[in-house]
């Protein structure tokens, strides 16, 4: 297994984001100004992956979270995979997944975040049940019975979470009233059991889940650098960022940074809007409360502020990264990738302006999404510079 040109096999950190639109993207708006702002808010993207890596423009994936997930764990269509049933989302065991092809090939392997698999919200407890059984039987990846879960399926660690979505802070539920029940109960620890050899419950309510998920990046980064075999077993860390998905629950720093880059007045008037629709659009920016959202955050111009300031937050993230491949000196050997799951969600007042359309639907809006590369393996000859072959996430 190589990947260099001299033989020479990199590590591989790949940032799966979860519904990133395509207008809040380096150089990517409806307007100069906005294309601007957005280099502006978003500087660590710049440098890593719009001007400093190479953008594929025209990256395509499916229209809902995990269809996409599986179809890049697999490398299979989603036809394939069987995730059409989303009761049973994922590849059957019989596929060989991309940490367990990577691992036999001498790579350390780590799943940060997101593992999405569920079972449909309105089914009846007989019906579930029923389900679980089918699902089992059919041995598709999930989390229905231990062999289905990502810690069997090629990851030799996993911090994260099963469902489609979680709170960002506390760490469970997207209904607020199962999540003060629960108590953060989504959020596991796979590389560590309890005495009966299960994974462990991880509270850390709290703490926000981007700062989390970079934090644990950073000590897989420095405890792979410290062993003595990483020199022959490269590092692949798939970290799957649970932003900027609903809830928008933004921390303050990061809502500040989007407003300093954007100006108050472009949230507060949805200018987003007028350049889009080219003047008066008609809708209304500050009365509309938007479902499953954060207590503070009411109407289309604070929806689309938190959207953005989430965008902020994994920016900082991946600074943190960077920062800690470069202290553990893995930086020039390390391999970046970035892309996103499907498109913004247009009811969430995302948009992804020029592409008509967003999450759950076949337009582009919905399929074609921001993706790039980067990191220190990058070829020089590859930077700043923009691709527009077509890639599928099935591809990587």
């Amino acid at each position: 297994m190589t990947f260099g040109v001299d033989g020479s096999r990199p590590h591989i950190v790949f940032n799966l984001v979860d519904d990133w639109n395509w207008d809040s993207w380096p150089g990517h708006g409806a307007s100069e100004s906005s294309q601007e702002a957005a280099r502006a808010m978003l500087p660590n993207i710049d440098s890593l992956f719009a001007s400093g890596g190479l953008q594929l423009e025209r990256h395509y994936t499916t229209r809902m979270c995990a269809p996409s997930r599986r179809a890049l764990l697999a490398g299979r269509t989603v036809a394939q995979v069987g995730v059409h049933n989303i009761d049973c989302p994922g590849p059957p065991l019989r596929i060989e997944l991309l940490p367990a092809v990577l691992r036999r090939g001498g790579y350390r392997t780590h799943l940060i975040g997101k593992w999405c698999a569920r079972t449909h919200k309105g089914h009846s407890p007989g019906t579930l049940a029923l389900l679980t059984r089918r699902c089992a039987l059919r041995r598709h990846a999930g989390y229905y019975s231990a062999s289905l879960l990502p810690s069997r399926r090629g990851f030799d660690s996993v911090f994260g979470f099963y469902r489609g979505g979680v709170m960002h802070e506390q760490h469970c539920a997207l209904r607020k009233q199962r999540c003060r029940t629960h108590g953060g109960a989504n959020l596991y620890d796979f590389s560590a059991t309890d005495a009966a050899g299960v994974e462990r419950h991880v509270g850390r309510r709290g703490e926000h889940a981007t700062s989390l998920y970079a934090a644990r990046a950073s000590e897989l980064i420095a405890q792979h650098a410290a062993s003595a075999a990483s020199a022959a077993s490269p590092l692949f860390l798939l970290i799957a960022w649970s932003a900027p998905h609903l809830p928008y629950q933004a921390q303050p720093g990061e809502v500040a940074a989007a407003v300093a880059a954007r100006g108050a007045a472009w949230f507060s008037s949805c200018s987003w809007l007028s350049e889009m629709y080219g003047g008066g659009h008609g809708l209304p920016c500050e009365q509309q409360e938007l479902e499953g959202n954060s207590d503070d955050a009411r109407g289309i111009y604070v929806a689309r502020k938190h959207s953005d300031a989430m965008c902020v937050g994994v920016d900082t993230a991946l600074a943190t990264l960077r920062d800690a491949l470069e202290a553990a000196g893995l930086w020039a050997t390390t391999l970046m990738i970035f892309a996103s799951d499907n498109g913004g969600k247009l009811e969430n007042h995302q948009t992804n302006f020029p592409l008509q359309g967003g999450k759950f639907s076949n337009l582009e809006g919905g399929i074609r999404t921001v993706a790039a590369l980067g990191g220190g393996f990058l070829p020089a000859a590859l930077r700043g510079r923009t691709s527009h072959a077509v890639v599928h996430i099935t591809d990587w």
